[in-house]
């Protein structure tokens, strides 16, 4: 089982391109493959940007100018499969189920996810830094980025959420629409099965879907269910679509209420 104690979150160093070279593994931040480089979710921040590693599923390939979605589903542990906590402990044990097994079968799969214990008075949010694997009926090991304040008992129900950047995916109509959330805006077209960089933070330009900036005082830019953009203004609040970030480049002058192919501020996460 590897081991992840205080997690490393945050890439040091720089990521540079080979200049002698049309390998698209070796382009740095915009390098694309199917070896895996890092663990997903692993953080690379340059100038006001900010980047996450990250592998595409789902169906089709993620491209630049569109969000790209969190495809993982979070994880049920039944009561009676976890054991016993003591306070102090910085280790749970499960026993796997068809649904945790598939999370649980591959090393490392669960690292940068999340364990929760819900109940209200045993409640406990803790990050997963390591973990064992195995095949449903298996008892695993699972580290945790901090001890247990509070006991909790066998019956306790858990929930696991995985780590999210095992699985981006696009989005359009008719393929998980409306119920997945942005996390990042892919830097170059990634194929399905193959790593890259999202970006999260920062100046970026993503596709308008809707006039953005076409009024005054209209800024805010939200994601669509497509992964493309429109203003804030322009959807309606009670449908809850998610903040993009807010348009950079100003219109005036371009014709008053004139729409513009925005480059936005992400603000999805530093």
């Amino acid at each position: 089982m590897a081991e992840y104690p205080n997690m490393m979150n945050l890439l040091t160093g720089q990521l540079h391109a080979d200049p002698a070279t049309t390998d698209t593994t070796k382009f740095g931040l915009y390098a694309v493959g199917t070896e895996q480089l890092y663990l997903p979710g692993i953080r690379y921040h340059t100038d006001e940007r900010a980047f996450v590693y990250g592998l595409v599923g789902g169906d089709e390939e993620v491209s630049p100018g569109h969000g790209a979605a969190f495809g993982l589903p979070y994880l049920d542990v039944d009561a009676g499969l976890q054991a016993a906590v003591a306070i102090g402990d910085t280790s749970v044990y499960i026993t796997l189920d068809a649904g945790t097994a598939t999370a649980f079968g591959t090393a490392d799969r669960m690292v940068g996810g999340y364990y929760s214990n819900p109940a209200g008075t045993d409640a406990q949010f803790r990050r997963i830094i390591g973990h064992g694997t195995g095949t449903s009926g298996s008892v695993i090991r699972i580290d945790l980025d901090g001890p247990a304040t509070l006991a909790s008992d066998a019956a306790a129900f858990i929930e696991l959420m995985q780590n999210p950047w095992w699985e981006m995916r696009r989005t359009r109509v008719g393929l998980y629409c409306g119920y997945t959330s942005f996390g990042g805006v892919p830097v170059t077209t990634i194929p399905v099965s193959s790593y890259g960089w999202f970006q999260t933070w920062g100046p970026c330009w993503v596709t308008p879907n809707l006039p953005v900036s076409d009024a005054a005082d209209r800024r805010m830019a939200c994601f669509r269910a497509d992964g493309s953009i429109g203003s804030f203004e322009d959807n309606t609040v009670e449908e809850g679509n998610q903040i993009a970030g807010f348009v950079i480049d100003s219109t005036k002058g371009t014709g008053e209420g004139a729409d513009n192919p925005p480059f936005v501020f992400l603000q999805i996460s530093r």
